[in-house]
């Protein structure tokens, strides 16, 4: 039986060397309900995360999980990817997240699909589950949110099956000096980010064997590319729904997104290990 304790809402998550959010302070800032349908608008349907379905099934395109399989989803956001893989794998899927307003819109779009799927709020660096209970962990663009990667890693490793693997997307950094606006924004996020040579240094020193791991920031921009368009020819139907102001914050943000990732200063990591 899978174990989990979740966290008080006093409890907190450092997430760089001079911040921490609470889930509280989490829900009313990124991860408001209306933050939260807004990037929904711009991803696609159940999805917070780069690329949206479309990633999820190139991610998964060689993925080979039996059915019954365990899988960990750690910030599953709106359940994208969970629905996603309880469907096409038959899989016995559980996420976490730390954001409560993501649990409790995960919660009710899987009561309308009566989906198995099992979400839990909490954070993944505190959360106990028993050793060997999952054959795949997976994260989507949410461990930038975390800052002691090592330790949550170490824990990752603990909870896979033998043979378990881990896939993880995550932004990464350039190893160059990093632009103002490019710390100002990270500052701002509250994010933790490595270079992908470090992010793959961590994984292997938490006794993982990388199978893959790359700089996969080209993806990253035609994804970013292509939403932006699609943000904007639907600028009418957004805003029927949002503000003005919110449609041009997401213009501004996708845009310089795209800036930040083209001069370098941001990099989307792909990576993929198994435990030994």
């Amino acid at each position: 039986m899978i174990i989990h304790h979740l966290l008080t809402i006093t409890n907190r998550i450092r997430l760089n060397s001079e911040n921490s959010l609470t889930y509280s302070q989490l829900d009313t800032t990124q991860y408001t309900v209306n933050g939260i349908l807004r990037y929904e608008k711009v991803f696609g349907y159940n999805f917070v995360s780069t690329g949206g379905i479309k990633t999820a099934q190139e991610l998964f395109s060689e993925i080979d999980l039996t059915p019954g399989a365990k899988v960990l989803d750690i910030g599953s956001g709106l359940g994208g990817s969970a629905f996603f893989i309880e469907e096409n794998y038959a899989a016995k899927v559980t996420g976490i997240d730390l954001s409560s307003n993501m649990i409790q819109l995960s919660n009710q779009r899987a009561s309308y699909r009566n989906s198995k799927v099992q979400f839990i709020l909490g954070d993944c660096t505190q959360m106990e589950f028993e050793p060997e209970s999952f054959n795949l962990i997976y994260s989507r663009d949410s461990l930038l949110h975390v800052q002691d990667k090592t330790t949550l890693f170490q824990k990752i490793k603990d909870w896979l099956k033998p043979s378990g693997k881990v896939l993880i997307t995550d932004y990464c950094c350039g190893s160059s000096d990093w632009s103002r606006e490019f710390s100002d924004y990270v500052q701002k996020r509250n994010y933790t980010l490595h270079d992908v040579q470090t992010y793959k240094h961590l994984l292997e020193k938490s006794g993982l064997k990388i199978i893959q791991g790359y700089d996969n920031t080209k993806r990253f921009v035609v994804a970013l590319e292509a939403e932006l368009q699609h943000l904007i020819s639907m600028k009418e139907e957004f805003l029927q729904n949002f503000t003005q102001h919110d449609y041009e914050d997401l213009i501004q943000g996708w845009e310089k997104k795209i800036t930040r990732a083209k001069q370098g200063y941001q990099k989307w990591g792909c990576f993929y290990a198994k435990k030994n």
